[in-house]
């Protein structure tokens, strides 16, 4: 016999934190999954099909943190997916983790976001992806908002202007419109792709904002209003993320770099495909982010090490046993000249996978550390025997709003040592934990100083 629960009409919104089952409803929400098909069915699904810890079939949510509309009996309704941080704090949480997405695409994290007081949800979600935006583009056009050549083509009529298409002009006087004469040249103007993007995200994020959530949506469009003598010659278009290989000012200015880089997040976040619903959704891969996060500090305590030829390349590692030209990728992997001197991986989804509780989220050392799979710790050992390499690391997140920014635990040891010759180099592991409630700057800072005094004793 069907549940009183299972009768009822689905909510109209419902907050799920990641890989976590929503909190109430669980059978009014798989019941009503094929509405919402297109999230769990993907070939890289943002929602999953599971069974709760009672064993019954529930929506759970993945690592996508953002919202996911759709329709149902002719009413709209929003799936969030909430940070993990938000099980402690929800506006604290959030904001930590578009912290952690700033400073993963090259940004820094937004002065004064704790000042910002919207109603949990998609309110808040809006407003402190808005802030940031913003923040971008005013430093952007402060200090280095540029004009730039842009090719123009048009048929002039009865004057001349740049270089005369003398084919088409030919054509034009055959056929009777001797007085169009198409020219080509440059101008000189704001108008450029890469100024066409910037704001196309900014147009792109309103709409949103109005759809989604009408409270945030006139504090969205505040952020941006100063902006618009900047950008008043500047065509608005409909913004792909194809168009972003038209854009050019990047590769010389790290101000377009960082805007660009969280246009590319919003024009992404919302260009996929609409479930159902009068609004697209906007999701953010927060495994991706910590990902980049995680790359970041790597970067960082290299060059803190001192020793200039070292790097943090795209590492491959060659599979003597795979398929010819089959590459394997380690997320981290620090180079000298030819010789790798460290492989690490950062494990964000296969941690929070495990159905930690919220107590275990905040025990780096006897919680998160034992979820680090036999399988994971075989693929590090692999990744060193055939790299040749002397240190192997984790890069694994916790949640403490009491602990330390970030903690290094260097305790471990394989049985059998992946490298033949132990008299010449000593191996040497460690599990670095980032505190993703904590001030990111603070997690960056603390952890680059933990990785480069753990780096600084290689020895060769």
């Amino acid at each position: 016999m069907e549940s009183v629960e299972a009768q009822l009409p689905l909510p109209e919104e419902s907050i799920l934190l990641e890989y976590q089952p929503a909190e109430q409803e669980r059978a009014l929400w798989y019941r009503g999954r094929d509405q919402f098909r297109r999230y769990w069915q993907a070939s890289k699904p943002w929602l999953k099909l599971d069974f709760d810890e009672k064993g019954e079939p529930c929506i759970r949510a993945r690592h996508f943190v953002g919202l996911m509309p759709f329709t149902c009996d002719g009413k709209n309704h929003l799936i969030m997916v909430a940070p993990k941080g938000c099980h402690l704090d929800k506006q604290l949480g959030l904001m930590r983790f578009l912290e952690l997405v700033a400073i993963a695409n090259g940004g820094e994290p937004i002065r004064g976001a704790e000042k910002i007081s919207f109603k949990s949800g998609r309110n808040m979600f809006f407003a402190l992806l808005a802030a940031h935006y913003a923040e971008l583009l005013h430093d952007l056009c402060r200090r280095d908002f540029r004009r730039h050549f842009q090719p123009e083509e048009e048929e002039l009529r009865s004057r001349v202007r740049g270089r005369i298409h003398i084919a088409g002009h030919v054509r034009n006087v055959l056929n009777g419109r001797e007085n169009r004469i198409p020219c080509r040249w440059e101008e000189f103007t704001p108008d450029n792709w890469d100024n066409r993007i910037l704001l196309g995200a900014v147009r792109r994020l309103e709409r949103s904002a109005a759809s989604f959530a009408p409270e945030a949506a006139r504090f969205v469009s505040t952020k941006f209003l100063v902006l618009e003598p900047w950008f008043s010659s500047v065509k608005e278009v409909s913004i792909r993320l194809t168009d972003f290989n038209k854009a050019r000012l990047w590769r010389t200015s790290r101000y377009y770099r960082s805007a660009l880089a969280w246009a590319r997040l919003i024009i992404g976040g919302l260009a996929r495909p609409v479930a159902g619903g009068s609004a697209s959704p906007l999701v953010i891969d927060a495994n991706d982010a910590f990902e980049r996060f995680a790359k970041l500090v790597t970067r960082a305590a290299v060059n803190q090490v001192g020793n200039s030829t070292w790097e943090v390349p795209r590492g491959q590692v060659d599979f003597p046993f795979a398929k010819p030209n089959h590459k394997r990728e380690p997320d981290l992997v620090i180079q000298s000249g030819q010789a790798t001197i460290a492989v690490g991986d950062a494990k964000y989804k296969d941690i929070l996978d495990l159905g930690l509780t919220p107590d275990e989220l905040g025990d780096l050392r006897n919680a998160i550390v034992p979820r680090i799979s036999p399988a994971d710790w075989n693929q590090l050992y692999v990744y060193m025997r055939l790299a040749n390499a002397s240190n192997g690391f984790f890069v694994v997140p916790f949640w403490n709003p009491s602990g330390n920014a970030a903690e290094l635990i260097s305790e471990f040891e394989f049985v059998v040592s992946p490298l033949d010759r132990l008299d010449a180099r000593k191996v040497k592991f460690a599990v670095i934990g980032l505190n993703l409630i904590q001030s990111l700057s603070r997690v960056r800072s603390e952890a680059v100083r933990l990785l480069s005094q753990w780096l600084e004793h290689y020895q060769t």
